[in-house]
């Protein structure tokens, strides 16, 4: 009994083998090594099945274990197409996070877009942004003319001899020698001539400016790598490519995946209009002092050239005379200059879609 009894788990054991064996064939299964085969078995390896990875075998078609933990530097590879977030890199361009700066305040840059720069754009002059400040005398006055001169009565009714003053300051003897005692005299000096001013240039305030935007410019530090740049950036600010920061003025056109153009600078420059010009105001003060030797040396007597008769006090003759004159030339600046040809300095491109 016991003979039949292994007799037929034998046999059964050999139909299921088969049964396994002939399922995996047509299912194809066998190929990818999921049938039980123990490593090294004879028989498994003469019907070219495949040992079983539970059993310890090791299956060269299946990637190494580690292979799902691999890293990849820089940012994954992703659909430029199908992803906003994967900002391809145009080249000779930075990544840039823009966003509104009004004058209450800039938000602060994200994570990666550390650097800042707070920027304007399409700038525009104020009415005084050019201004005319200042003129300088070019040509000071002179007041070398004849010296008017007049007598009589409390009015000085009566013209007399002109006195000379040319040049002024030196001793003369062309005047009335007779005696003067107790007359009354009058003396106008001449209108000042010559006398000229010139404006210097408008000045520029390059402060005093308005812009159409402000922004704030927050460039990458690491946020790209491989041509592909993380252009996730929290609201308010907007991923953009610029220009390179420069000293120089850079006005480039925009690749057209990112049609949207800002020239934007951190100031702002105009070209202030020549239109300043300058009044002149020229004039004239002195005296004439009188001496009673030809030399003037004594007897002096000093009277005001000032258009006023008076009662000099004169005693006697008198032989000589000096004039003393001081001209003054004073300008003031007029005209009105303009500020044209605005522009942001130094300029910069930023694109954006």
């Amino acid at each position: 009994m016991r003979g039949v009894t292994a007799r037929v788990f034998a046999a059964a054991g050999l139909l299921t083998a088969a049964l396994v064996s002939s399922c995996a064939s047509l299912s194809g299964l066998d190929g990818f090594g999921l049938v039980g085969c123990p490593e090294n078995d004879a028989e498994c390896n003469d019907a070219g099945l495949s040992p079983d990875v539970t059993s310890g075998g090791k299956d060269s078609s299946m990637p190494p274990a580690d292979a799902a933990n691999d890293t990849q530097s820089g940012p994954p590879a992703c659909d430029t197409k199908t992803d906003p977030a994967c900002l391809p890199l145009p080249v000779g361009w930075t990544l840039v996070a823009m966003a509104s700066a009004p004058d209450a305040g800039a938000p602060a840059c994200p994570t990666g877009l550390a650097t800042a720069s707070d920027v304007g754009e399409t700038p525009s002059a104020r009415t005084d942004t050019c201004q005319c400040a200042t003129c300088s005398v070019t040509q000071s006055a002179s007041c070398a003319g004849a010296i008017a001169q007049a007598f009589g009565g409390p009015t000085c009714p009566t013209a007399g001899t002109s006195l000379s003053n040319n040049p002024p300051g030196n001793c003369l003897q062309d005047l009335f020698t007779g005696d003067r005692t107790g007359g009354t005299n009058k003396l106008t000096l001449p209108a000042p001539t010559l006398g000229q001013c010139t404006a210097a240039a408008p000045v520029l305030h390059a402060d005093r400016v308005d812009f159409a935007a402000r922004s704030r410019i927050c460039d990458d530090t690491g946020r790209c790598s491989g041509g592909f740049c993380d252009a996730r950036v929290p609201a308010p600010f907007v991923a953009c490519i610029a220009s390179p920061p420069s000293t120089a003025d850079d006005d480039r056109a925009c690749p057209p995946d990112f049609p949207q153009k800002h020239l934007v600078g951190a100031a702002a420059t105009f070209t202030c209009g020549a239109t300043c010009a300058c009044n002149v105001t020229k004039s004239c003060t002195g005296s004439v002092t009188f001496y009673s030797d030809a030399a003037c040396a004594t007897g002096a007597k000093l009277v005001p050239a000032d258009g006023t008769c008076r009662d000099p006090g004169f005693t006697g003759a008198y032989l000589s005379y000096k004039a003393t004159t001081t001209p003054a030339t004073t300008c003031t600046v007029t005209g009105n200059s303009t500020a044209t040809n605005a522009r942001v300095t130094p300029a910069r491109t930023v694109c954006c879609r």
